[in-house]
């Protein structure tokens, strides 16, 4: 809904407040996704919603088409409904979303040793994808992140390949 956009870089920013600080780039923790960016991902249909029985909105997922590949962007649940499934709820729907848009694959760049991070989504059928397998999209990620100030050393490339269930 139109209205849940404002309520997603509030989600977003108390997200971001249980990383350890020293993972992050200094700057980064004051960003969040800008709403015009937000919306015409909202009207594509790649920003998906996680809500409560009352209608709050918990969390959301962000999915991009870059290059061929399907993107899981961004994913972020309110840190009071952690724990609960939301996230793995909002995985299985940013696939369904690469799988009905037909891509083979969808995915995303993460930390390597946080627990909510690539141990979470090897959970849920993710894989490293190895470096001699990364496409200009996924190369052109890794870029990105590493202008940003992330330490590459500590980031993972993962895909989960899609097919029939």
């Amino acid at each position: 809904m139109p209205e849940d956009l404002a309520l997603l870089p509030e989600i977003e920013a108390r997200a971001t407040e249980r990383f350890d600080p020293n993972l992050l780039p200094p700057e980064l923790p004051l960003r969040t996704l800008p709403i015009e960016d937000l919306r015409p991902a909202q009207t594509e249909g790649r920003i998906l919603v996680a809500r409560a029985l009352d209608g709050r909105v918990m969390g959301f997922v962000l999915v991009e088409s870059l290059d061929g590949e399907a993107i899981l962007e961004e994913i972020d649940v309110e840190p009071r409904d952690g724990r609960r499934g939301v996230g793995t709820r909002l995985v299985e729907a940013a696939c369904d979303w690469a799988l009905e848009s037909e891509f083979p694959r969808i995915v995303l760049s993460t930390f390597r040793r946080v627990r909510w991070n690539a141990p979470f989504y090897s959970a849920r059928g993710f894989r490293e994808i190895p470096r001699d397998e990364w496409t200009p999209a996924l190369v052109g990620m890794r870029q990105a992140e590493e202008r940003m100030g992330f330490d590459l050393d500590g980031r993972v490339l993962m895909q989960r390949l899609l097919g029939p269930r």
